[in-house]
């Protein structure tokens, strides 16, 4: 049997193993066996190999965790009993969400058609090697309060690995750990409110998303792959730039939307998951409107001596406002406020290219001019699609069925845009 360097290490980790082991419904006499040793004991499928039995353990003794159907994961001992530690305030959520007392994950994974490109190009991860590696990728840090928070992608063991290998929900094909399971991790040091975590995760999935220009989406257990397309290229991690995370009022709802949106294979379902975003704005855009050119209006001279004219100009201002109550209008002011025409034409369908051709020189009325047939080709395509063909009387602005997929990458990059504008905006002209 081995030494311990300090001597008292063996009974921590006596204690730890017997607890690890407690969560799995196993039982064991020993310090060590097939569950949790020295990775020096075992093979990487974790079977014995006593004759490399280490003289002295010390807490940076590389321990093998392997759990049911799992290739071994290493950790030193101190990273082992920091993780028993974790899993006494851990829970899972739906199985997408891992809390503990220091860190959020959140499970994701790539749409289908991105899938290879995204765990071999961006993550290099080898198809047919299963091992189960810790892996931190694009980590960044954020001042939250009064503490930083570290927001990363994290691949390898981690306790939603260990929670699900706790239960039932695995099996010989799909195994606790996965090598291709990616999580969001929020990490944070001191207590952090749940909501705001949660918000944390999903503003750097969409910023890490957007970068990548990838459609990365929340995912539970199991994840499936599929046909998969070319790119010219993918950002490697040096290239890899992020924006501020958008956190605060509102933003996590307006997130889901868009990843309920992009989760979709099906090009008319997102179209009407993608329009969810910009109603979700345009009450904020038709809110912040009015309240500048009333403003502006209470601001003028004349409201210092308020004379009959002025009452009804006035009147006159939020009878105008009052129109963009209606959807279709709001939509339209929505994308003339918070989108940019040049970025939509790079993804635009045929259809509506020669709509936001714009020269560089083009003047703000042209611009929103462009913006204003975009958005009313969205109401009248969503309009198409929500409502049944006997009911609807075509506009001859909706989009052709055969570039509906085009037409929603248009949106996906207009719904961008839209979120974007909305975080800008002060939380008290936010609208929920």
């Amino acid at each position: 049997m081995p030494t311990f360097d300090p001597p008292e290490l063996e009974q921590t980790l006596t204690v730890a193993a017997r607890a690890f082991r407690a969560l799995l419904q196993e039982q064991s006499d020993s310090l060590f066996d097939n569950t949790v040793c020295p990775s020096d004991w075992c093979d990487p499928d974790g079977d014995w190999d006593p004759g490399d039995e280490p003289s002295v353990i010390t807490p940076k003794t590389k321990l093998a965790i392997c759990l049911p159907y799992c290739l071994r994961a290493d950790r030193t001992c101190e990273e082992f009993l920091d993780l028993v530690a974790e899993l006494s305030t851990s829970s899972l959520d739906r199985n997408l969400l891992c809390w503990t007392s220091k860190r959020l994950l959140l499970r994701i994974a790539p749409v289908e058609r991105q899938a290879e490109e995204f765990f071999e190009d961006v993550l290099g991860l080898d198809s047919y090697d299963d091992g189960i590696y810790d892996v931190e990728h694009f980590p960044i840090e954020i001042p939250v309060d009064s503490q930083s928070v570290r927001c990363a992608l994290r691949r390898g063991l981690t306790p939603f690995g260990v929670l699900i290998a706790a239960g039932e929900d695995y099996d010989k094909i799909m195994p606790p750990l996965l090598s291709y399971d990616v999580f969001v991790e929020v990490f944070f040091r001191q207590a952090l409110d749940s909501e705001l975590a949660r918000n944390l995760a999903y503003a750097y999935l969409f910023e890490v998303s957007t970068s990548l220009n990838m459609d990365l989406v929340p995912a539970p257990r199991p994840v499936g792959f599929g046909d998969l397309e070319e790119r010219d290229h993918v950002p490697t991690v040096e290239e890899l730039r992020l924006r501020p995370l958008m956190i605060g009022k509102g933003v996590t709802e307006i997130l889901r939307l868009y990843y309920g949106a992009i989760n979709s294979l099906d090009a008319e379902i997102q179209v009407l998951q993608f329009y969810r975003v910009f109603e979700h704005v345009a009450g904020t855009v038709v809110h912040k409107n009015l309240v500048e050119d009333a403003r502006m209006k209470l601001l003028s001279t004349s409201a210092l001596d308020p004379d009959a004219d002025f009452v009804l100009e006035l009147k006159g201002l939020f009878e105008l406002h009052k129109g963009f109550s209606r959807e279709r209008e709001a939509i339209k002011l929505t994308f003339k406020t918070c989108c940019e025409p040049t970025e939509l034409l790079k993804v635009a369908p045929d259809f509506l290219k020669a709509v936001l051709t714009i020269t560089p020189a083009a003047k703000i009325k042209e611009r929103e001019e462009a913006l204003d047939k975009f958005g009313a080709c969205l109401v009248s395509t969503r309009n198409s699609l929500a409502h049944s063909k006997v009911n609807y009387e075509p506009t001859g602005e909706e989009c052709p069925l055969d570039q509906l997929a085009q037409f929603v990458e248009c949106m996906k990059v207009a719904a961008q845009q839209v979120i974007r504008w909305y975080h800008s905006q002060p939380e008290k002209l936010r609208i929920l």
